[in-house]
């Protein structure tokens, strides 16, 4: 009876220790998107902010990705797909060029670019998504990257 009881609450801790860990993983993204956009970052307050953390930094992350996509030439989401393979992969890339490009004063596109923009359509692929930017923000293939020479101005390159 006693572990009947238990196992919902030891369920929940093993849940809150893994969230815990996401957090940790996520911070430095995160930090650094919400100075390059601080309109999506939301004031917490009360005890529901710090059970919600996870949920709202991941909202945050992708709301900064989709913000920052305005910024970014076409040529050069396509070039980095063609170079990365997959959708975060490819947002790694092309995510510096964008916050460098706002950070210089450049207006954001009329239109955002064409072509996919998902993270998935489950929360575990949006939170696969943050972790996979987190994961290569720095990683020698977002380093290798190199956009198409007509698609970044000249001040960027």
């Amino acid at each position: 009876m006693a572990l009947g009881t238990a196992l919902p609450q030891l369920l929940r801790l093993h849940r809150a220790a893994g969230d815990r860990r996401t957090l940790r993983h996520l911070e430095p993204l995160w930090r650094r998107l919400v100075t390059a956009v601080p309109q999506v970052h939301l004031p917490e307050s009360g005890r529901w902010a710090s059970d919600l953390r996870l949920y709202r930094r991941v909202i945050e992350i992708r709301d900064a990705v989709l913000v920052l996509r305005d910024y970014v030439d076409p040529g050069t989401i396509e070039a980095a797909r063609a170079h990365a393979g997959s959708e975060a992969l490819a947002t790694a890339c092309w995510l510096p060029l964008a916050e460098a490009a706002k950070e210089r004063g450049e207006p954001p596109r009329a239109a955002p670019p064409p072509g996919a923009d998902c993270s998935g359509e489950e929360w575990a692929d949006e939170v696969g998504f943050a972790l996979t930017l987190a994961e290569h923000r720095d990683s020698a293939l977002v380093r290798s990257f190199q956009p198409a020479s007509g698609s970044i101005p000249d001040g960027q390159r």
